[in-house]
């Protein structure tokens, strides 16, 4: 079950890494945002590869912060997440 997961986060990956690489339009900012998204998935499924789970070790609970426990892969899918929604946002206008 696994397996199948990993091979279809695979095939996004190689097409995104594609697309990044050999489109000459996108500019640096998305490419980034991409890296930080590509950089967290690839740490994540590493981890699923060799621990098989993958461990989470930010826990904000402890200071009094309800929220779920993750780690810095997760920050950077996030981070390139929404740095890759404003860039779109921002760039609708400009059309």
């Amino acid at each position: 079950m696994i397996a199948k997961y990993l091979l279809i986060a695979l095939g996004w990956l190689m097409i995104l890494v594609y697309l990044a690489l050999n489109n000459k339009k996108i500019v640096t900012r998305i490419k980034w945002s991409l890296f930080l998204i590509l950089a967290g998935t690839l740490a994540n499924g590493l981890e699923v590869i060799t621990r098989g789970q993958v461990f989470d070790y930010i826990d904000l609970t402890k200071i009094g912060v309800a929220w779920p426990i993750f780690n810095i892969a997760d920050v950077a899918i996030v981070i390139g997440l929404f740095w890759l929604i404003y860039l779109f946002l921002t760039s609708m206008g400009k059309r």
